[in-house]
């Protein structure tokens, strides 16, 4: 068996893959190394921070040694960007697997032919961090019999599909630490020590649920509080959940900046309205909207910032936060000029102060037990006079419209109202050719809409 080949000894592991070791043995089993008679492609997938690379490392450190030659091309997204970037990377695993110490190399279809000539007997470790696209890996390992039989090939990427077009044999997706090993990384990194010293139990627990088992942020957020008091650490973890770090928000961003137009609108109504919906009903909703959700989320799925559970959508607290920061730098200053609103106090000042324009898709105000009992919120007829775009409303705090409703947009494609304050919806926003759902709880109404003959809703 391949763990009688390899040791694993972890006493005297670098701290920063603390959690990994699991994951390692599992990696190294997904490689099969016995059978050598055959070349095996291995993808490994997850969101940004995650720790693709860290495991990667470790792996190729544990096994390299076992292989006639390996190389190790970090960053290849990056690089790959630059001018000439590609044939820097193919120079690179040229020269590391010693078939030549100084190599020209004047294209890249040049470089591909060398690869493929020059190392289809070798018996190599190759790894290929960070790919996000098919062409990378064409001109670098572009199919199976480019190594000699028993060659390993691991490649690291952020979307699965990238692996699935190249022809992985097998896929392993990388999700975060497990609560025991999340807790134990934190400790390492906030303490220098795997338990929590007395007085930091509770807060180190928050820090481990909210952070939800992702490296990069126990990573930072544990050494951001190493040494601080009791009150320093709970101003911490209020800043953690409320202004994602900057660190974190710029690795995420990543995965975010790599969607298309259609697939990032879909991100960003998730993550401000639909976290822990249905998927087959948000499907309905946003194809209403033009915006092809079928695909769209299995994008999303397939480059982890979404996540299915029980047909639930899901999504990782900071990934989520990574949504709501990316809405609020549309126009910081200015709620009603953004696509999305969502945070209540956001919500009071474009409904309150006509603030609305027509930058705004999708608004929703919720509110905690303890705000029931506040006062009201008092809005003006033409509250949504100016939001002609708007297609998502939830509403779920009692608003007040003494004056009525002057507008609502005919683009709306799912209305949530609970205690809808009047008798009838506005007739602007009829015909309503695009709504697949209204839900209004405890309200009002008798009609949809006023003087058009609609039945009269049942108020049991």
């Amino acid at each position: 068996m391949i763990f009688n080949r390899v040791s694993y000894t972890f006493s005297n592991i670098n701290k920063n893959i603390v959690g990994m070791e699991s994951k390692v043995k599992e990696m190294i089993n997904h490689l099969d190394l016995e059978m050598n008679d055959a070349v095996r492609i291995i993808g490994i997938y997850g969101m940004s921070g995650v720790g693709k690379r860290t495991l990667a490392e470790v792996v190729f450190d544990k096994i390299s040694d076992q292989f006639e030659s390996s190389s190790f091309l970090s960053n290849i997204r990056e690089i790959s960007r630059k001018a000439n970037g590609p044939v820097t990377l193919q120079a690179q695993l040229l020269s590391e697997t010693k078939e030549k110490d100084s190599i020209t190399i004047w294209t890249a279809r040049a470089g591909a032919y060398m690869i493929k000539n020059w190392l289809f007997r070798k018996w190599i470790l190759l790894v290929l961090d960070d790919v996000d696209r098919l062409d990378q890996l064409s001109v670098l390992a572009g199919s199976h019999d480019w190594f000699g039989l028993g060659s390993r090939i691991i490649v690291t990427a952020k979307d699965k599909h990238v692996l699935i077009e190249h022809g992985a044999d097998e896929i392993f997706q990388l999700c975060g630490m497990n609560q025991y090993e999340a807790q134990e990384f934190f400790c390492l990194k906030a303490f220098k020590s795997r338990h929590p010293l007395e007085g930091y139990i509770q807060l180190s627990n928050e820090f481990v649920n909210y952070i939800n088992g992702l490296p990069l942020a126990l990573e930072v957020f544990g050494s951001f509080v190493f040494g601080r008091t009791v009150k320093e650490w709970e101003s911490a973890l209020k800043r953690l959940k409320e202004v994602p770090n900057r660190e974190i928000f710029a690795v995420l961003r990543i995965n975010y900046d790599g969607l298309e137009e259609i697939e990032k609108k879909i991100f960003l109504d998730i993550a401000c309205f639909f976290k822990g919906d249905d998927k087959d009903q948000l499907i309905k909703i946003l194809d209403s909207c033009g915006l092809s959700a079928e695909i769209g989320i299995r994008v999303l799925i397939d480059r982890s910032l979404v996540t299915l559970s029980d047909n639930k959508l899901c999504m990782h607290n900071l990934v989520q936060e990574l949504g709501l920061r990316i809405i609020h730098l549309e126009e910081p200053a200015e709620p009603g000029k953004r696509s999305r609103v969502g945070r209540n106090e956001d919500v009071q000042h474009v409904l309150m102060g006509n603030t609305g324009t027509n930058a705004v898709e999708a608004l929703i105000i919720n509110c905690s037990e303890e705000e029931w009992d506040q006062e009201c919120i008092r809005c003006s007829p033409k509250a949504f006079s100016n939001m002609s775009r708007l297609r998502l409303l939830k509403v779920r705090r009692y608003l007040d419209f003494p004056q009525g409703i002057e507008y609502l947009s005919k683009e709306l494609c799912f209305l949530e109202w609970f205690q809808y304050p009047l008798k009838y919806l506005p007739s602007s926003c009829f015909p309503p050719n695009k709504i697949v759902e209204i839900i209004m709880c405890y309200r009002k109404i008798e009609r949809l809409w006023t003087d058009l003959g609609e039945p009269q809703i049942d108020q049991s």
